[in-house]
């Protein structure tokens, strides 16, 4: 269990953080006369960060994709590029990358452009529509400073403030070294403690079956997931494992109390209630608070895994009862709206008075795969 807790003043913070008030941000620099801008990626993630160009009079000259890629593709009317064209073609240009990746050699590769180039990722919710600019920077900077404050270890203080300086300036580099090891948020946890926990947000049960690896005391996973395609993932994993006595499905969805909702059927992960966000197809869904799931299976949970693509707060609000009444630790993404990283760590605060907080962050672009752990003082 990770014991080296530190905390620092409000001072020591504003250091960390960038100046305030913020006079640029992603948008206002390729606002800026300069080289062409082109767009790296296409898709739905390529549509959303036009549309916030759009709004602002950012114009991008064309769109290409890496060499070996391109395969006459068209985008907005345009014929994509291969890397190799748009150097013919424009020479010098500013990149705006337009997708997300945690694979180890497109990092590598987009490392490298950033070094060589101009390159911008602008960052964008997973869910809810306020985006991360010079303007929520500014309001929410007092929240911000608070939150950084309360955080536990340096580690945690270092992920923040690079996810910030990341979500104002677009610039990947501010990523490339925030991000935790597997050890990092191994101590997070104290797996020999934990022998009952939940999973909410199970997709295909990835989560279950890895902590069930390492918790050798862990009799019993409540894994709770909404989309219909990936419950039968998760079940289909846990049968081809042998793991059915150990880990009990429930396909319904985490809210803050019991009702009917409406799932938009993402790709892989991204299926959310949030549906603002997602062009998708649109499935109902039962709702159900984590205290009546906790009470009518006779749980006891240690641990409880929140990635509920958006609906953390409503999860949480749900989960009062259990929280208080078996102190468990906490794992809570925190990336999914631009809100979260204060938002959530203010509720679980309120949830759970004493607790420490840590953030950790899996190495991915752009801002994704950020957990806040909540550790009460029991749990310690």
């Amino acid at each position: 269990m990770q014991e080296n807790f530190s905390f620092i003043t409000e001072d020591e913070a504003r250091n960390l953080l960038p100046p305030y008030p913020a006079a640029e941000d992603v948008y206002t620099t390729l606002s800026k006369t300069g080289a062409p801008i082109l767009m790296y990626g296409m898709g739905n993630g390529a549509d959303r960060i036009l549309e916030q160009l759009e709004k602002r009079g950012i114009e991008v000259a064309d769109f290409f994709a890496s060499d070996g890629f391109v395969r006459g593709h068209s985008f907005h009317g345009r014929r994509v590029l291969s890397f190799s064209e748009a150097r013919e073609k424009y020479g010098e240009f500013r990149i705006v990358l337009s997708f997300g990746t945690r694979l180890r050699e497109v990092l590598d590769l987009l490392y490298g452009y950033a070094e060589r180039f101009e390159l911008y990722l602008p960052d964008l919710p997973v869910a809810g529509k306020t985006v991360f600019d010079k303007d929520f920077y500014n309001t929410n900077y007092t929240e911000l400073l608070r939150a950084i404050t309360a955080l536990s270890d340096e580690e945690s203080r270092r992920i923040f403030a690079a996810v910030i300086h990341y979500k104002l300036t677009g610039r990947i580099t501010h990523l490339q070294l925030a991000y935790s090891t597997d050890a990092s948020y191994d101590e997070c946890l104290a797996y020999e403690s934990i022998k009952e926990s939940v999973d909410a947000g199970a997709y295909d049960g990835d989560t279950a079956s890895a902590i069930l690896k390492k918790a050798n005391n862990l009799r019993q996973i409540l894994a709770i997931e909404p989309d219909a395609k990936n419950f039968k993932r998760l079940c289909k994993r846990i049968e081809h494992e042998g793991i059915g006595q150990r880990v009990r499905t429930v396909h319904a969805a985490l809210w803050s109390d019991e009702a009917q909702g409406v799932l938009s059927r993402g790709e892989n992960r991204n299926s959310s209630l949030c549906n603002q966000t997602y062009n998708a197809p649109e499935d109902t869904v039962q709702l159900l608070p984590l205290d009546r799931l906790v009470e009518r299976y006779g749980l006891s949970p240690d641990y409880i895994k929140y990635d509920v693509e958006g609906a953390e707060k409503e999860a949480l609000l749900g989960s009062t009862a259990t929280i208080e009444k078996y102190a468990p630790i906490l794992q809570i993404s925190v990336y999914h709206r631009s809100e979260d990283l204060f938002e959530l760590l203010f509720l679980a605060r309120r949830l759970c008075p004493g607790a420490r907080f840590l953030l950790r962050r899996r190495e991915c672009l752009p801002a994704w795969e950020i957990d806040l752990f909540v550790l009460k003082a029991s749990c310690n």
